[in-house]
């Protein structure tokens, strides 16, 4: 996700600039080359005996 910002420093006439990276729109992550969706691991989750609520937390190491 980006946005366009004018560059006002230009000497000439304003021109557009990507502003760079805002953010993310999808849910699913890139975990050691391979993408990984919430539903998938609600799937799994869901499927264990006894787990009423889970967090999911991705770190690097």
């Amino acid at each position: 996700l980006s946005a366009w910002a004018m560059d006002e420093t230009a000497s000439t006439e304003p021109t557009p600039r990507i502003r760079g990276w805002l953010g993310r729109v999808g849910d699913a992550v890139k975990v050691r080359g391979m993408f990984l969706h919430p539903r998938q691991v609600s799937a799994v989750m869901e499927s264990v005996d006894g787990v009423d609520a889970y967090r999911f937390v991705i770190d690097r190491v």
